[in-house]
């Protein structure tokens, strides 16, 4: 044990400090203590996720806060499935030019269209040796930054976010913050499909639903990988 040493104003004893740097205080134990009331609690799913799509045709699309909603559906019968998200946010876009073959090159080009962003425009070409790549966040303070729910007005879900052009092949990934539908704050989003399996968490196509609503919409960027993809209107 620590030596103590006296004290000039009397006998008595003052603990001296270890050497280790602590003190020679017995210390207290915490067992058995606890909080005065419960830390903070999100009992929500949010989640943060990359989503890859091809380009099975040229490629000319519009994105909107639409498309990302209804990205993820559950179907519940052959012709009903229900949006996965309550909410959504683009945290990137990322794309790389389809592949080329010989003295020949492939262009993309990548525009923001969001709401108070500034009208840019990026353009890359690439080779056989090195594929075009474009990569974007969303400018600050744009309603492409912003969450998209189903509690927004309609407008404000279709509101366009960017556009993306390119060759067959193209490969667009995008990055996305969500939070999956698991209150009763709101109903369920019901979407139109054809052909699902009950039970089935189906990918949809990202320029799918580029302008709301129900009916046919473009379905050129497909989901990749070992997916199930399917269209939904909504």
């Amino acid at each position: 044990m620590p030596r103590s040493r006296r004290s000039r104003r009397g006998n008595r004893q003052v603990p001296r400090p270890s050497r280790r740097g602590g003190s020679s205080y017995p210390r207290q134990s915490t067992q058995g203590l606890v909080a005065s009331q419960p830390n903070e609690y999100n009992p929500h799913s949010r989640i943060r996720r990359r989503f890859r799509f091809v380009a099975v045709g040229a490629l000319n699309s519009t994105i909107s806060g639409s498309c990302l909603l209804n990205l993820l559906h559950h179907a519940t019968a052959a012709a009903v499935s229900y949006s996965a998200f309550q909410a959504v946010r683009l945290l990137h876009v990322e794309v790389w030019g389809a592949p080329v073959t010989g003295p020949t090159y492939s262009e993309i080009t990548f525009k923001w269209l969001a709401h108070r962003s500034e009208p840019m425009v990026f353009d890359d070409r690439g080779t056989v040796q090195c594929p075009g790549h474009i990569k974007q966040r969303p400018p600050p303070q744009s309603d492409a930054a912003r969450w998209v729910s189903f509690t927004d007005t309609a407008a404000e879900q279709q509101s366009s976010f960017f556009n993306v052009i390119g060759a067959a092949g193209t490969v667009v990934d995008i990055g996305l913050e969500f939070q999956l539908k698991d209150d009763n704050s709101t109903a369920p989003h019901a979407l139109t499909v054809a052909a699902a399996v009950a039970g089935s968490l189906y990918f949809n196509y990202l320029d799918n639903t580029a302008v709301g609503g129900a009916g046919a919409g473009n379905t050129n960027l497909i989901p990749d990988g070992n997916v199930l993809p399917l269209a939904a209107f909504g």
